[in-house]
């Protein structure tokens, strides 16, 4: 059975996977003086080598690294609260939605299996909560983004069984609706082509993250960039802008 487990500094807990009711999360308080902006990561653990795994959480080091400087620069960019779901043999929630200032880095570690579905579901799961709490508490708040690396294909659906369709529904209408900004990237190499079926209508285009040795190093610095564009992603031209951001970097590229 899939598990989907919560962890923080101290501690990991399994907790059995729910559908469709939501688990319960432990959301920290909502600061009303700032506009939010949510960034989640959705990491693919499944199929990591110790020296890629090391180098992933370099990646992530390397973000929080970069925002605590853009932070000190941008005072908008306080109102950043970002997440880390990852995905092997299980579905860890390894950081809830943590504002800027007292986010740390998890460390992940490998596994066997790529739950991709249900690590899509949590996380939208956890941005539908978090937004709640936002209009709940009068919080304005920019579309959330999901950052999604994967370098496997999924174990837990085939094209055109249900969790397939429920996920691709979910993305679709996430994007169509302007609820989220969805960028999926494939690492060169491993499932790309299933991955682009996967996401056929979420406004953006699968990306390829190039399999060399700085890959999530700069994958995160691009990342870090993101907030700091001078526009909301709501429409076709805005969309096409974000793609030339990441096509002149040297993370990603256009899978064709």
């Amino acid at each position: 059975m899939d598990h989907i487990r919560k962890t923080d500094e101290t501690s990991r807990t399994a907790v059995p996977k729910q559908e469709p009711k939501m688990p319960e999360h432990d959301l920290p308080p909502v600061d009303r003086t700032i506009a939010k902006q949510l960034i989640a990561f959705v990491l693919d653990t499944s199929s990591l080598s110790e020296e890629r795994i090391a180098a992933l959480n370099e990646g992530l080091e390397r973000f929080r690294d970069e925002m605590e400087e853009l932070v000190e620069e941008y005072t908008a960019l306080e109102g950043l609260e970002i997440a880390v779901v990852s995905f092997g043999g299980s579905v860890t929630v390894e950081r809830e939605f943590t504002p800027i200032e007292n986010w740390t880095p998890p460390t992940l570690t490998t596994g066997s299996g790529s739950p991709m579905g249900a690590a899509i579901m949590e996380t939208c799961r956890m941005i539908e909560d978090r937004k709640e709490a936002y209009r709940a508490s009068g919080t304005a708040y920019h579309m959330p983004e999901v950052w999604l690396v994967t370098g496997s294909t999924p174990t837990d659906m085939t094209e055109g069984d249900e969790t397939w369709d429920r996920v691709t529904r979910t993305l679709e209408r996430g994007v169509s609706d302007d609820h989220i900004l969805f960028v999926p990237a494939g690492i060169s190499g491993t499932g790309l082509e299933e991955c682009a079926r996967l996401f056929p209508e979420t406004g953006l285009p699968l990306f390829e993250l190039e399999d060399r040795e700085r890959m999530f190093r700069d994958y995160f610095e691009l990342v870090a960039e993101s907030p700091q564009r001078d526009y909301i992603y709501t429409s076709p031209t805005q969309g096409i802008a974000f793609v030339q951001l990441i096509e002149d970097s040297v993370a990603l590229s256009v899978v064709d």
